[in-house]
């Protein structure tokens, strides 16, 4: 295997491992097995355990399609259409790479170099979306908003969607709603709430002077 091939083959093995049986519960020769490779070349690419721990976080969030180039050159500026392939990506993501997720975080409090590095993403993440409000903002399409937090909003809604029905699908009061018809009701209601923003501030104040 080339050298590219073998540090892909022990990154996925480390996320696999890390999912089934949680950081401290894996060893370095566990993830070199399943890799294929020796310990020791687990140890020549990487020195540690935690350095791999590290530069997974750094190779599976560079393999996403939320990367700031892509939501670049995918805006069409109609807000349905794009908050819609925002989520949708969003999910697929977050789901494919929950157990890792979930690993990082549980580690963050003892590793706080994790913790920035695993707040990287959804920071950036924010922060798109939240110029991409503006840019709507500016070309007529929704009024004036609260727009850091409108994106904060946004991503609140599908991280909570992630995390019910990763962690909680077997819980009575959690139904199953597919992603496809939570995303039918979460976007437009999301849309609609941008739209009606400046009307129910006016209304506010109109009901204040009456």
């Amino acid at each position: 295997m080339s050298k590219t091939e073998t540090r892909n083959k022990l990154l996925q093995a480390a996320l696999d491992i890390f999912g089934e049986q949680g950081y401290e519960g894996t060893t370095t020769k566990e993830i070199a097995s399943r890799a294929g490779v020796s310990e020791m070349t687990l140890f020549r690419h990487f020195g540690s355990k935690e350095n791999l721990l590290r530069e997974g976080i750094r190779h599976f969030s560079t393999l996403s399609l939320l990367e700031d180039t892509w939501l670049e050159d995918n805006w069409t500026f109609n807000p349905v259409c794009d908050l819609r392939l925002l989520a949708e990506s969003y999910l697929r993501v977050s789901f494919e790479y929950a157990d890792y997720m979930r690993i990082v975080f549980q580690e963050a409090p003892r590793h706080p170099e994790l913790a920035r590095m695993a707040s990287e993403v959804p920071r950036r993440l924010h922060q798109n979306l939240t110029e991409y409000l503006c840019r709507l903002h500016r070309r007529g399409i929704i009024p004036e908003g609260n727009f850091p937090v409108q994106a904060r909003i946004f991503f609140d809604c599908l991280y909570q969607y992630v995390l019910t029905t990763s962690n909680y699908r077997h819980v009575d009061w959690v139904d199953d709603i597919p992603a496809d018809v939570y995303l039918d009701t979460m976007i437009p209601m999301f849309v609609a709430g941008l739209m009606q923003e400046k009307r129910l501030k006016l209304n506010d104040k109109g009901g204040e002077d009456g």
